[in-house]
């Protein structure tokens, strides 16, 4: 018996087989039974794999089970490297210019396969040389891209209403993709009129402080906006409009005490807002937090009440908490106060 065919191991592949529904299903000590159950991967089984392909390709008939991950597998993924020279010097000579096959195939996966391994497979696409217009099958196969995403941020944040626009959804698939693509070298640069993440984006998308802030019901807020605007004096309308003008961002609310902050829409009391330190001096300055800060950033009015019950050393932390995120200079004294952001001090002053 020749050596080199042991070493290549068996010519024939056990395929295991189940009843419908009863396949078997490998997960962590640490995963959540509902995540397990949810998973789209374990939906589906070597053994559904293999019948589903013989059922819909023939060209799976002829192949034994140990042929699939090298002749059947890949040819579908990679939309069936038919001739693979031969294509490829059609795509150099501009004779194939549409890529409909990969759509297809996109299309095709997506019914077996989930949004995490779609978006490895499109990376793959363009690292391969297949695409002629990479741009042009993301936007005919985004929305099988995106699948899986909205999911997983429900889950991360812990938020099973969340909700994210599809620009949101395109961001983190390409981040996704983009992340893929340089861990091999290439990136979504390389390819002309492919749309690359917006990293601001993708950063308010994966901070669970900003999609909170980011998550009201508008209706809802725009009936309470209608009914509280026309009991107002004028001179709390004066104010309210001067505020306004101000503003057009997220807006915090805050109160010194937690009584206090439960009384507000979506408020916290300050301490555990900005993570003012317990035990303040004339030099304290707020806890640092990389989530805390991209929020400030995006905030545009801090709404604090009971402002009198706290010392004045929190509000001294606070202003050069903002001062280093919006980068002004804290030497300068005459420097924009709390970071050039409007603050509303609310509270009885007598």
């Amino acid at each position: 018996m020749d050596v080199t065919s042991l070493r290549k191991g068996p010519a024939v592949t056990r395929l295991p087989f189940h009843l419908p529904g009863q396949q078997q299903v490998i997960y962590g000590p640490e995963e959540d039974i509902e995540d397990v159950l949810t998973k789209t991967s374990n939906s589906v089984s070597m053994f559904t794999g293999w019948m589903e392909a013989n059922r819909n390709y023939e060209h799976a008939r002829r192949l034994s089970y140990a042929q699939f991950p090298t002749q059947f597998v890949w040819k579908i993924n990679i939309t069936a490297k038919m001739g693979r020279k031969a294509k490829y010097a059609c795509y150099r000579r501009g004779l194939l210019d549409d890529d409909k096959e990969y759509i297809e195939a996109i299309e095709e996966a997506s019914h077996i396969a989930n949004g995490y391994y779609l978006r490895n497979l499109f990376a793959i696409m363009p690292i391969t040389s297949s695409l002629s217009r990479p741009d042009y099958v993301w936007d005919n196969t985004w929305q099988f891209l995106v699948n899986g995403i909205l999911y997983h941020q429900q889950k991360k944040h812990k938020n099973p209403g969340l909700s994210l626009s599809d620009e949101q959804l395109k961001n983190l698939a390409l981040l996704q993709i983009e992340e893929f693509l340089v861990s091999n070298n290439p990136s979504l640069r390389r390819f002309s009129h492919m749309p690359f993440p917006d990293q601001e984006s993708v950063s308010t998308s994966m901070n669970p402080l900003m999609m909170e802030e980011l998550y009201y019901d508008k209706d809802s807020l725009s009936n309470d906006f209608k009914l509280l605007y026309t009991s107002l004096t004028d001179e709390q309308k004066n104010v309210y409009n001067e505020i306004f003008n101000s503003v057009k961002q997220i807006v915090l609310n805050v109160a010194s005490s937690g009584i206090a902050s439960l009384l507000l829409e979506g408020g916290r009391t300050a301490h555990s807002r900005f993570l003012i330190p317990i035990n303040l001096t004339e030099d304290s300055q707020c806890q640092g937090n990389t989530d805390v800060s991209e929020l400030l950033k995006k905030t545009s009015l801090i709404i604090w009440d009971e402002a009198p019950m706290i010392h004045k050393h929190a509000f001294e932390a606070l202003d050069r908490t903002l001062k280093d995120v919006m980068n002004v200079d804290l030497a300068n004294t005459s420097g924009s106060l709390f970071g050039g952001k409007a603050v509303v001090l609310g509270g009885d002053f007598r």
